[in-house]
């Protein structure tokens, strides 16, 4: 080891590749960088399994391309992931698709982020789900725009959802709609809060309906109003109810009158009553009959004058009895025409006081929480 230390690159390059197998795993390991760049193609070409396994993450830090090619597909294999995570983007760049073929998944997983960045669209399109799945989240943090576009379709369902997070909101925002569109229930969840206000608007219009269930009420809740606006009309109705009610009063004046015509009845309910106020006239006037009817009471009363008035006379008449005599409703005198009998009654529910024994009678007053009408309101 102490002769192998002492020769230079040119003299360890004069060594016949007949007589390289001789030289001991010891004896490999104590080469350096400088002197690895010495040995020719022919002479890696004749080292066996054991000796390449013995270079040293130093020494294999000196490989160039041409050598790399040496390796051939049968020795690759004998690269230990220590030697893989000290190569450079460049030597990483050096390597066959076929090569990769035979990498394990420990040597794909010692690929670090700055050496990810070196690999070709070809490396990455050669990957098998397996070999995705053994790269680490570093080295997915590594990867550019064009890599990550790189991965077809059919293998972005092999991305493991601690490598989705890994990612930040500029890699997302490279994948396709496509892409996207591929990602399934399991790996949704892997988006945080951060990354994924990078989706597009034309990313979040491809969710289909069960990748939206799939998403939490703190994703929904983190994205823009741009992102909610993509997401297709006719798929809001699969989101869950509670996120919808996650939604900030912002984010539902956000949504058009297409997406919040497709609410459905218990996505409706879930939205507090204080945001139920807060909703644009265009929205209340684009719910539907049974939209209206399943508003619960608290949700009714909240609604305001301004809300109430641009509700067409057969909005208004879809109505429950229970939900008019619920809040003091201000209708006008066009909608008034459209009430049943019922409805009409139920405007003006006051309890009815009987004077049984000629007395008179006797009552508290409204401020120790006593009601002379059934909303404290003084309508009667």
């Amino acid at each position: 080891s102490v002769n192998i230390r002492g020769l230079s690159s040119a003299q360890l390059g004069a060594i016949a590749t007949a007589k390289i197998t001789a030289l001991e795993t010891v004896d490999v390991f104590a080469l350096s960088s400088l002197q690895i760049t010495g040995l020719s193609e022919g002479q890696i070409l004749q080292m066996n399994a054991g000796q390449i396994s013995a270079f040293s993450a130093a020494a294999v830090k000196g490989l160039v391309t041409a050598q790399i090619a040496a390796l051939g597909t049968g020795k690759v294999s004998a690269l230990e992931s220590v030697d893989i995570a000290a190569l450079l983007s460049a030597q990483l760049r050096g390597f066959s698709t076929a090569q990769f073929a035979q990498f394990g998944s420990s040597q794909l997983a010692a690929i670090g982020s700055a050496a990810a960045s070196g690999l070709t669209t070809a490396q990455i399109d050669s990957f098998d789900a397996s070999k995705l799945q053994a790269l680490s989240s570093a080295a997915f943090r590594g990867l550019s725009d064009v890599q990550l576009q790189s991965i077809s379709t059919a293998k972005i369902t092999a991305i493991e959802s601690v490598d989705l997070a890994a990612l930040t909101s500029i890699q997302i925002s490279s994948f396709s709609s496509n892409q996207i569109a591929q990602l399934t229930g399991s790996q949704l969840p892997g988006l945080n809060v951060a990354n994924i206000k990078g989706l597009s608007q034309a990313q979040t219009g491809a969710l289909t309906n069960d990748q939206l269930q799939s998403l939490s009420a703190s994703q929904f809740s983190a994205m823009s109003v741009a992102q909610l606006q993509g997401i297709t009309p006719s798929r809001m109705s699969s989101i869950d109810a509670g996120d919808i009610g996650a939604l900030s009063s912002i984010q539902l004046n956000a949504l058009s009158t297409a997406q919040f015509a497709q609410l459905t009845g218990v996505q409706l309910q879930a939205i507090a009553s204080a945001k139920i106020a807060t909703l644009e006239l265009t929205d209340v006037a684009a719910l539907g009959t049974s939209q209206l009817r399943d508003l619960n009471a608290s949700q009714v009363k909240a609604l305001t004058a301004a809300q109430l008035k641009v509700l067409h006379t057969t909005q208004a008449a879809s109505l429950t009895t229970a939900q008019i005599a619920a809040g003091s409703l201000l209708f006008t005198p066009t909608q008034l025409s459209g009430l049943t009998a019922n409805q009409t009654s139920a405007l003006y529910y006051s309890p009815l006081v009987f004077d049984l024994d000629g007395n008179g009678i006797r009552t508290l007053s409204v401020d120790r929480g006593v009601r002379f009408d059934l909303n404290a309101d003084g309508r009667m």
